[in-house]
């Protein structure tokens, strides 16, 4: 969750993954009896800072995890994790119609001043009370943490008109909620039961399946045949993982991403989606906005759409950053520094 649980004392180590556990499985109230004296032990642990400002955001606690983000950014004003935080810190209050956080960080009274009355919650709160009082699903692909679901959602533009993923679950049921109109591009599973994809969401009362269309079949195949893309407000890449798909996936959806939207590309701890990640990171189309667990979510820029029946590889910074220095084409701004895939997250998930 924060890149951080495997450093020092490994009992502090297993307790702040406890804590995680505990966030991811909606228990804040353990994961904060966990955290807590963590910090009594040692105040500047940054995963327990990080994973505890966590905890206070989905309680809405704007004045502690204010604090908290400020104590990670005083010892490393560039930890991502503390500036993702303060993302979804600072969309919160927007929604709400608090004045938002500068990078410096109000002091807590700020806020304590500013505090409405009856705060908007994000879906995912009511998602996580639905879950907790409903007994374990589980469905056949990897499944996002709650926590993680919940981060993304405060960095998805609000009022969205049109979206898609590819891959289904868990995410889908937020999707709906959050978007007028949501295309699901997966397989078709539901002969799978109760470890059907498709079967848990379309078994959610949560899920508003009136603004969802399914397209059913290998993104292999649907992608390329599928001719009625909108411009969306959102995409997620979550389908087959396997080497060139994520690429495939990406080819077909990239241009019909509007300026400003946002694409979230999942499970960036597998290499050959960790160097996609490096790509777009460097592409004049996308932003990088944030990491959260294993999940890249970039910002469409206002830069014209990269011809996608052209050719042009040597306008592309990825390119242009790793040529030959002899090169008329060789790009010497900034060193390539392959963004995503230096963060080595497999090697975090699975320590």
């Amino acid at each position: 969750m924060n890149g951080y649980s495997d450093q020092g004392d490994p009992g502090l180590s297993e307790t702040i993954s406890m804590a995680e556990r505990a966030l991811e499985s909606g228990d804040i109230a353990d994961a904060k009896m966990r955290l807590l004296p963590v910090l009594a032990e040692e105040p500047q642990n940054i995963a327990a800072l990080n994973d505890l400002a966590v905890a206070e955001i989905v309680v809405k606690n704007w004045a502690s995890a204010s604090s908290l983000i400020s104590r990670v950014l005083s010892v490393d004003g560039k930890d991502s994790v503390a500036l993702n935080n303060l993302q979804v810190l600072n969309n919160s209050l927007r929604r709400r119609e608090v004045s938002p956080v500068q990078e410096t960080l109000a002091p807590p009274e700020h806020f304590r001043a500013h505090m409405p009355s009856a705060p908007q919650t994000y879906f995912m709160d009511e998602y996580l009370r639905w879950e907790r009082n409903t007994p374990r699903r589980k469905h056949s692909c990897g499944v996002f943490s709650s926590v993680s679901l919940r981060k993304i959602e405060g960095l998805l533009p609000e009022g969205a008109k049109s979206s898609a993923e590819t891959g289904c679950g868990k995410s889908t049921i937020l999707f709906s909620n959050i978007s007028e109109s949501h295309k699901v591009f997966a397989l078709d599973d539901r002969a799978s039961g109760a470890d059907s994809s498709v079967n848990y969401f379309l078994d959610c009362p949560l899920t508003k399946l009136d603004r969802i269309e399914t397209i059913y079949g290998p993104t292999q195949e649907t992608l390329p045949n599928y001719k009625n893309h909108p411009s969306y407000d959102f995409v997620m890449i979550d389908g087959p993982h396997a080497y060139p798909f994520p690429e495939l996936e990406y080819y077909y959806f990239y241009p019909h991403i509007i300026s400003g939207g946002i694409l979230v590309l999942d499970d960036v701890n597998i290499p050959t989606i960790g160097r996609l990640a490096d790509f777009i990171a460097e592409d004049d189309m996308f932003e990088l906005v944030s990491i959260v667990s294993t999940t890249a979510i970039f910002r469409r820029t206002g830069s014209p759409v990269f011809d996608p029946r052209g050719d042009g590889w040597w306008e592309q910074k990825y390119n242009r950053r790793r040529v030959s220095k002899n090169r008329d084409i060789y790009l010497s701004d900034t060193p390539a520094n392959d963004e995503v895939s230096s963060k080595k997250l497999d090697h975090i998930c699975y320590p």
